[in-house]
């Protein structure tokens, strides 16, 4: 072996030496950088030269930077994201809701109570003058209530479509930043530091871009990966990122996701499902919106049917117009929970109440009678109101008269009903009157019987029903009785089922936002264990090749001193 073949392995060895020791002060460096991997200078042994005596070392070369990234533990944690940031949005906007319906907070179920308490005081003495100025401002404490509740929940809406469009932005951010990672790896060396950390970095957005939306990726030639919605749309393509772009719903206002692509832009809100936006959409669409659908018609029903016995007051007729006796004020549009306020007519402009419009009695003569107070406070214990569907009791016949008579309330539209009338009558009057009520009416039959069954075709519809002066015919009236045994629940036990149904909701998000956590945490743990960088380690690596690089070092000055004593023995001289 010459004394260049001694120079030259020992220039290998310190070469290798050297990217080994900065392989591992890049770790060191990034030791708390989310997402990196750690990295590794991977070492062989250089081709030996043939030799008469055999075949001789050439040194050491450096084979590649190999990055300890496991992707399909990283692919895991994308996916994993997905869910958690899904569940932890919708917790933090149920948990939110749950505030906005608390008893502590909104007083609903007291005000509830209270108001009907007095009209019950109120038909106890009928023509008592602060009994009607206590109804009238406890209805305005509870008009004020709900309007509060209504009023907090469209803002939690307001705030979810704002964080909607803040969504989008960000995606599109990340979306061209996956791109052009893409291209940089594409144009990089495979197996080199600076292509490792630019998967890394490409790796970390797509975990964020997962726990934004629900997506797919796919490896593709040159290391690059396409992303696509989960139904299969292209998100980013190559070099080449897609753009979503807000859309403005025509009926809400609120924003929709839509996809610029070759072809135009077309409304994908319905197929992002997971991560956060897919949340927010949930949240604002489905979650928030269909509370204030609850508390609406808690809101309907308690101002019809209230309206519905205050309009017979001094003999008037339960009409739903501008008659004397209407207690809370109509509502054209059906934003009950929203417009629900005491009448013109009681409170007027100047919030003095006009005691002479609180109707105590259905008589033109007798102001002492307090028929329509009793019935007013009556609705307190009623079961009125239900969901999209309520049913009565079962019947031996649907063809056979009743046998009861009077005035039925749906949505606050009277339907009249005969003696004579069948369950197949009652269905028929109440189909006749659907565009005014949105309630259609059907006869199903069991083995317990025959059934009138009221529908309602609206979204997180709710129908109000109440048997107003409907009683046995044969028997005339006996106050208020669930002649036909409508389903429903009372006003506070309604209330009470909003409550409780918003808390099992925010219990249900809180437990799975936990189980993914823990979940996320697990695979995190893996991914640290197979990428994480260990400190104690890499120093340990440290010391190692540094002692190696000296010692390539120290070859050099072997080399040399070997040199110079070859050229002083043949009579060259070396300065």
């Amino acid at each position: 072996m010459s004394v260049s073949s001694i120079l030259n392995i020992a220039k290998s060895a310190l070469s290798a030496n050297q990217t080994v020791i900065q392989t591992i002060s890049h770790n060191i460096a990034n030791v708390n950088t989310p997402g990196y991997s750690r990295q590794e200078a991977v070492l062989e042994e250089a081709v030996p030269t043939a030799t008469s005596v055999g075949l001789m070392g050439n040194g050491v070369l450096v084979q590649q930077i190999k990055s300890y990234l496991d992707q399909n533990i990283q692919n895991s944690i994308s996916a994993q994201n997905s869910n958690l940031q899904e569940q932890t949005v919708a917790e933090n906007y149920l948990t939110s809701v749950q505030g906005v319906f608390n008893e502590d907070n909104s007083n609903l179920s007291s005000s509830i109570t209270q108001f009907f308490n007095d009209w019950q005081a109120l038909s106890t003495d009928p023509t008592s003058s602060a009994d009607k100025q206590a109804v009238a401002l406890d209805g305005q404490n509870l008009s004020t209530t709900i309007n509060s509740m209504y009023n907090d929940l469209t803002t939690l809406q307001t705030q979810a479509n704002g964080d909607v469009n803040s969504a989008i932005s960000d995606i599109n951010t990340t979306l061209t930043s996956i791109a052009s990672l893409n291209q940089q790896i594409a144009q990089g060396q495979v197996g080199t530091s600076e292509a490792n950390d630019y998967i890394d970095q490409r790796n970390q957005l797509l975990q964020t871009l997962s726990g934004e939306m629900n997506i797919t990726c796919m490896q593709g030639s040159n290391n690059m990966v396409t992303v696509l919605t989960s139904s299969g749309k292209s998100l980013v393509e190559g070099n080449t990122a897609c753009q979503l772009t807000p859309l403005t719903d025509q009926v809400s206002g609120f924003t929709r996701v839509g996809l610029q692509g070759a072809s135009g832009t077309v409304d994908i809100t319905g197929e992002i499902t997971g991560g956060s936006l897919g949340a927010l959409t949930t949240a604002r669409d489905t979650t928030i919106g269909g509370y204030i659908s609850d508390l609406n018609g808690l809101a309907k029903s308690l101002t019809e049917n209230v309206n519905y016995f205050s309009q017979m007051g001094n003999g008037g007729t339960p009409d739903q117009t501008t008659s004397t006796g209407t207690f809370f004020q109509p509502v054209a549009d059906g934003n009950y929970a929203g417009r629900m306020a005491v009448s013109g007519q009681i409170v007027d402009s100047s919030g003095n109440v006009q005691t002479a419009n609180v109707m105590t009695t259905s008589s033109t003569t007798d102001t002492t009678d307090n028929d329509v107070a009793l019935r007013i406070a009556s609705l307190a214990n009623e079961t009125l109101l239900g969901g999209n569907t309520v049913a009565s009791t079962a019947f031996a016949s649907n063809t056979a008269a009743l046998g009861i008579s009077g005035n039925l309330a749906v949505n606050g539209v009277t339907v009249a009903v005969g003696a004579g009338d069948s369950l197949s009558d009652i269905a028929a009057t109440i189909n006749g009157i659907e565009g005014q009520t949105g309630v259609s009416a059907s006869v199903t039959h069991s083995s317990t019987g025959y059934q009138l069954v009221l529908t309602t075709a609206a979204t997180n519809g709710h129908i109000s029903v109440v048997n107003g002066d409907l009683a046995a015919s044969t028997s005339g009236y006996t106050g208020i009785t669930q002649t036909l045994g409508l389903s429903g629940a009372t006003y506070t036990g309604y209330e009470a089922g909003v409550v409780s149904k918003v808390g099992e909701a925010v219990k249900s998000a809180t437990e799975l936002a936990t189980y993914n956590q823990n979940a996320m945490t697990s695979l995190q743990g893996q991914q640290a264990s197979e990428s994480g960088v260990s400190i104690d380690e890499e120093m340990s690596n440290l010391i190692q090749y540094e002692n190696a690089y000296q010692a390539a070092a120290r070859l050099y000055t072997v080399a040399d001193s070997l040199l110079n004593t070859l050229l002083n023995a043949v009579g060259v001289t070396t300065s």
